[in-house]
Formats: C-alpha cells, structure tokens, sequence
C-alpha cells in the first residue's frame, strides 16, 4: 500500500518496525503523513509533513504532542540516524528486536539517496552456497516490492565472490526510500543472512567505505579484479 502527497523542501522518514503500532493498518489515515509504505516484511517507512513541526519546532516533537499514544512511543527513545543534505532516515529502537549491537556496517556514495542508478554491495560473516541463498532471497523480496511501487528494475542479477556480493538497480527516480527499505529488511533477516555490510554506491564509486552507524571503524569496498585475458595466469 503506497500513499503520497506533494514533497517538502526537507524530507524527514521514520522506518520501524509495526509491532511498534497499536494498528499498523490505520498508519496511512494519519493526517501528518507525506508518504507511507507498508512493507510486506512488516516494517513502515512513513515520512513525516515538517508542517506539523512548525509550531514545534521540529517534526518529533509534534509527534509526541499531537499524536496517538502508540506512534508517541516510538519517538522516546534513541534512534539510528542516517541522513544526507535535504532528507533524514530515522530508524527508532523502541521495539526493534534487532537492536544497535546488530546492525550492519552501511556504505553510501557521496548523493546515494537521489541517485537513479545504485550499485547494492554487501559482506556476509559466511560465505558459502547457504549464505548467497540468503542473500539472494532477501534481495529478492526486497525487489519484488520496490519493482511494484517505485518501477525499480534489476540491471545486474547478484553477484557472489567468496563473502562479497553486490547487484546494481535503475530505481526510475531518486533511490534513498528504496535503499533504506532494503536496509530495513537486512535489520529483520541479518540473523539468517549474516550480513555484517551493506552499501548503497554509485555504479564506478569503489572509494566510499562501509561505516558503522554508530560512528566506530569503517570497511572498505571490494574492487572487483579485472577480467583476465584468456591463457593467461
């Protein structure tokens, strides 16, 4: 289910899981709401009108202020934060049964969230046929929901080398919601995926590291070998 209005200068999304909602279905009747995906994996990503933070002076406050006592909740305690000059994706913890301990290094190119074209990167503890079959289904269920919403299409299938894997996707318009859906449901699986990184980067960008969320020690990109000449070693 997708609802949208018009767009803010500013973009502030909050993406959570629904158990932190009285009612999950009732989410996109709110009258606060930009936009709101509910997805398949049973998280929302729901981005928030500043309107409503003007007489606040910012949207979370008037959130507490104004809102059911079910979505205050959410927004009480600390929150995983990733943002880039005009927009903010805020992951609350309240509930989050994958908690800050567990969550994945994360690399993003310099103008990920409105870039088209996105080249989806990631690292697993385990490589192997079980974990690439992990993968591959998380990337799957992931596309198959985005195709539908947002008219992403798959421009390389996914890739395994050893503990690295990577795919790259057209995303038919500014990239960032659809990312951090994806980010959302490596939080959900990460148990059964062992994916310690995960990276959104342009197609040619194998400088931008993964980076802890919360701020400690960085990976760097795999940068793929070149293809080798044939009969030579």
């Amino acid at each position: 289910m997708v609802y949208r209005i018009a767009p803010m200068d500013y973009r502030v999304v909050y993406i959570t899981e629904d158990s932190n909602f009285e009612n999950p279905d009732a989410i996109p009747q709110q009258p606060f709401l930009v936009k709101c995906w509910r997805l398949p994996w049973q998280w929302t990503l729901l981005e928030i009108s500043l309107d409503l933070g003007r007489p606040y002076g910012h949207p979370t406050v008037a959130l507490k202020e104004q809102c059911k006592p079910q979505f205050r909740e959410i927004f009480n305690v600390g929150s995983a934060l990733i943002h880039e000059d005009k927009i903010s994706y805020v992951f609350p913890a309240a509930g989050m049964t994958n908690t800050h301990g567990l969550w994945p290094m994360v690399g993003r190119s310099k103008g990920w969230s409105t870039a088209r074209t996105m080249r989806v990167a990631g690292m697993v503890r385990a490589s192997g046929s079980k974990s690439a079959e992990a993968v591959r289904a998380v990337l799957g269920q992931w596309f198959d929901f985005v195709a539908g919403v947002e008219g992403v299409s798959c421009l390389s299938e996914p890739q395994f080398a050893d503990d690295y894997f990577c795919a790259t996707y057209d995303f038919g318009g500014p990239g960032g919601d659809a990312t951090m859906a994806l980010l959302s449901l490596v939080l959900k699986t990460r148990r059964q995926t062992s994916i310690r990184a995960i990276g959104f980067f342009l197609p040619d960008d194998y400088t931008a590291p993964f980076e802890s969320v919360m701020g400690h020690g960085e990976i760097p990109q795999r940068v793929p070998k070149p293809a080798q000449e044939p009969g030579k070693d």
